[in-house]
């Protein structure tokens, strides 16, 4: 039982006013009728009828009526939690919440007990009979038989922050194994496609160069694991600038050396085939270096190719992937009939250039940040004001 001298009820509303007259032998004699409706602003809402000879008077008992009959509703966020629909009498109330800043788009009744109730934003309806007594309580009927997160919580013994990071977790999970299906696939796909084409030993080869090709990117993976966290917390505490500076700094750790790395990872190649494999893999030094072009891409942006998943567009990474994936079928496809195994060397070399102009777009349109402008254009300002 709530208790209404514990609350502040200084918000009210006069609903509707009505005369009565009565004829007697001392001629017409009035009374009046008022329907009220009180709250406090913060979830407390009542409404109550009062008769008398004067107005005043009939809205003043009106006014104690509603005291007496107080509810709780539960708001969040300045809506109701979800959409309801009730009835009462020939008066049906369809209430929905809506997003801050759409207001209150109801009349009559229904508006003035969502603004002493203290409803900022709520869509309603009300169907049938316009008769304020029943869409008035139509709508009481509609709001307190509203149930918010903690009740149901309650009942289902559930945390609400789990449940609600349980919900986000799934939905996040799953866009990103769908993103890390469709990667791992444009990965190996150069290899069945050239198995099909081409046979077991052609695919055998590229596997074999493929493996030296991208061993190289254990470094820009394990950048990419430190400024992960680094980026994230920088992303969501809005330092925009922070980040396009970490950008640069790493960028510059992966251009400085990327000459060196590629070189070692070379003689690595070299050595290990000269030693342990058949003279004719030596042969195969040329599609390392074809590799080498596309991979260098990857080497330079790997770190930061994740920006998209960490600030919550799984969706645009996904299309990013997805293209990245559909243009490398493509190409292996075609070339690999001109050109065997050195065909899917040149598609792969394509499309991680291709990924390397999309990251830039869809970093300019997703993120605000122009990845060219503070990476290469960075490098050469700096080279060029040294000189």
């Amino acid at each position: 039982m709530i208790n209404p001298a514990e609350l502040d009820l200084k918000e009210e509303a006069v609903i509707r006013v009505t005369r009565v007259s009565k004829v007697t032998s001392r001629g017409r004699k009035f009374r009046f009728g008022a329907l009220v409706v009180v709250g406090d602003g913060n979830g407390h809402v009542g409404i109550g009828q009062g008769k008398a000879g004067e107005v005043m008077s009939a809205i003043n008992k009106a006014k104690e009526n509603a005291k007496q009959n107080i509810e709780k509703i539960p708001i969040i966020n300045g809506t109701i939690p979800h959409k309801i629909i009730s009835r009462f009498s020939a008066c049906k109330v369809m209430l929905k919440p809506a997003a801050p800043g759409t207001g209150i788009i109801a009349g009559g009744p229904v508006r003035a007990v969502c603004e002493v109730l203290g409803i900022k934003d709520i869509v309603a309806k009300s169907i049938g009979t316009s008769n304020p007594h029943n869409v008035i309580r139509a709508c009481i009927k509609a709001l307190s038989n509203q149930r918010s997160p903690k009740y149901i919580s309650n009942i289902r013994n559930k945390k609400i922050q789990d449940a609600d990071m349980i919900k986000l977790l799934e939905k996040f999970g799953l866009k990103n194994i769908m993103a890390e299906f469709v990667s791992t696939f444009n990965t190996h796909m150069p290899i069945l496609v050239i198995g099909y084409v081409s046979g077991d030993a052609a695919s055998g080869y590229f596997a074999y160069i493929l493996f030296f090709a991208r061993s190289v990117l254990m470094i820009p993976g394990a950048l990419q694991k430190n400024f992960n966290p680094i980026f994230t917390k920088l992303w969501y505490s809005n330092s925009v600038e922070e980040v396009k500076e970490k950008i640069f700094k790493v960028f510059r750790v992966c251009f400085i050396s990327l000459i060196p790395v590629f070189l070692l990872f070379y003689l690595f190649f070299f050595t290990y085939t000269y030693l342990f494999m058949p003279s004719e893999y030596l042969d195969l030094s040329i599609l390392l270096m074809i590799l080498f072009l596309g991979v260098g891409t990857t080497y330079l942006f790997g770190p930061f190719s994740t920006l998209l998943i960490m600030s919550g567009d799984l969706y645009t990474n996904l299309l990013r992937v997805s293209i990245i994936a559909i243009t490398n079928f493509i190409l292996t496809l075609a070339l690999v009939w001109q050109f065997d195994y050195t065909g899917a060397a040149y598609a792969i070399t394509t499309s991680l250039f291709l990924e390397m102009f999309l990251l830039d777009v869809f970093y300019r349109r997703k993120l605000g940040i122009k990845l060219f402008k503070i990476t290469f254009f960075q490098i050469a300002c700096n080279y060029y004001n040294k000189s």
